[in-house]
């Protein structure tokens, strides 16, 4: 299920008052393409595996729910063998109205 359509479903779970949170990792050419992954592999998820901040919240009515965390932000962790890895994280984090 593409992560948009899957953050949809969760968004209908959230009860009035309730507070929808989402954090993720971006995946992109840049992040993926020349890092090791998956046990030495390259592995490269496909787009809709991944979504923006930006792109998270348009789904959001702001009717319905009030946005309180949309960013992204980068980060160099040590991966496997020692490798340096960019991770481009996602963090939403929204209260659905009453």
């Amino acid at each position: 299920m593409p992560q948009l359509q899957f953050y949809d479903r969760v968004a209908g779970w959230v009860a009035s008052g309730g507070t929808l949170l989402i954090v993720a990792h971006l995946h992109t050419h840049e992040t993926s393409g020349g890092d090791q992954h998956s046990h030495g592999t390259r592995h490269h998820p496909p787009a809709e595996a991944s979504a923006t901040a930006a792109a998270v919240t348009a789904r959001l009515d702001e009717t319905a729910w009030q946005v309180v965390t949309a960013e992204e932000t980068h980060r160099t962790i040590i991966g496997h063998g020692g490798a340096e890895v960019s991770l481009h994280d996602v963090v939403v984090r929204a209260t659905r109205r009453h």
